[in-house]
Order: C-alpha cells, then sequence, then structure tokens
C-alpha cells in the first residue's frame, strides 16, 4: 500500500507539471486500487474515492485540452497509453458502478 500510495503522489507531481492526461488516468485509477485495499479505515477510503472522482474530472479536462492541442508540450512529457494501462483493472469495490456509500 505505501508503494502504491507514494509512487501517486510522485505521479501527481508529473502531470501537475504536464497536464499528461494518461497520468491523470492512472491517479486514478490508483486512487481508486488504495480505495479497495483491505485494512484502508474507512475515513482514508472516502477521502480516496472522493479524491479519484476529481482525478476523473482533471483526466477528462486533459484530455480536452490535449484534443485542442493546447496541450502539445505536454504529449512529449506523457507516458502512453499502452503503458499506463499496463495491469491496471480498476478495483470493483470502488469502481463508478458501485454501489459503495463512499461514492
Amino acid at each position: 500500500m505505501h508503494a502504491l500510495l507514494a509512487g501517486t503522489l510522485a505521479l501527481m507531481t508529473h502531470v501537475a507539471e504536464s497536464r499528461c492526461p494518461h497520468g491523470a488516468e492512472r491517479i486514478r485509477e490508483n486512487l481508486l486500487r488504495l480505495c479497495a485495499m483491505s485494512g484502508v479505515p474507512w475515513e482514508f477510503r472516502a477521502a480516496l474515492a472522493k479524491l479519484g472522482a476529481r482525478w476523473s474530472l482533471l483526466e477528462e479536462q486533459a484530455r480536452k485540452s490535449m484534443d485542442a492541442g493546447a496541450a502539445v508540450e505536454a504529449q512529449g512529457n506523457c507516458a502512453t497509453s499502452s503503458s499506463v494501462r499496463a495491469g491496471s483493472a480498476i478495483p470493483s469495490a470502488c469502481s463508478k458502478t458501485s454501489t459503495s456509500p463512499l461514492q
């Protein structure tokens, strides 16, 4: 859990600097993975779920900017979609279709 959290925080710095939609997608997925881990206190789980929703919006904004050509520079800084998606299944415990009260 600690390694995933540390990696997610580092990725947040990259995305803040590059506006990379692929990185934002990965952050959202990592937050949902953390949310679904056993032993996570409900308060932290609720915060992770809220952050995941915020990063979903940020991902959408970054994709729109990139589609509009506003983030051409960021494309050079982004990981490719395939490298970001490797092994990135979203846990059902925190997915958008979940009936969890946390969302």
